[in-house]
């Protein structure tokens, strides 16, 4: 017995069905980076150096953060709270105070490449991270604001 064959089409392969499929497809991507893309700050206000952080990351850095600032260095975090879309906008704010950036990873940097990409490339960048389920210290992370701040990296 011959059984009725299910035929699932996703995809038109007529070029002009194809384009605007693709212009919706991007319209729509559009839409959910000017919506959905979300960001916390902290103490930004006056940061010349800026933490970005997510998850566990962001939680030590915070108090990273606020050792620095008890130091005098004027550091801040944003922490992503979607990572896409990418909260591009606090880090383009940023561009006017902040001179140097630190991505805090739990992982070997695939942020940094956001981060670089949300300021356009006009400032640096450097990475504090650990990985295989190593969670960087606030010890850690306030060597790297210092660093940073000593006009050094990590």
């Amino acid at each position: 017995m011959e059984r009725k064959r299910n035929i699932i089409n996703s995809l038109s392969l007529v070029p002009e069905e194809l384009e605007q499929f693709n212009f919706a497809r991007y319209e729509k991507y559009a839409e959910i980076e000017r919506t959905e893309a979300r960001a916390e700050e902290y103490r930004m206000e006056d940061a010349e150096i800026c933490v970005a952080a997510f998850g566990i990351a962001s939680r030590v850095s915070r108090n990273a953060v606020d050792a620095a600032r008890e130091m005098g260095i004027k550091v801040g975090l944003i922490r992503p709270i979607t990572l896409w879309p990418f909260p591009v906008d606090p880090f383009k704010r940023s561009l006017s105070t902040v001179k140097k950036y630190i991505s805090v990873e739990l992982n070997m940097g695939q942020m940094i490449e956001d981060v670089r990409l949300a300021t356009e490339c006009r400032r640096p960048v450097t990475l504090c991270n650990r990985a295989g389920g190593m969670i960087p210290t606030p010890e850690q992370v306030l060597e790297a604001i210092k660093a940073a701040a000593n006009g050094g990296e990590q």
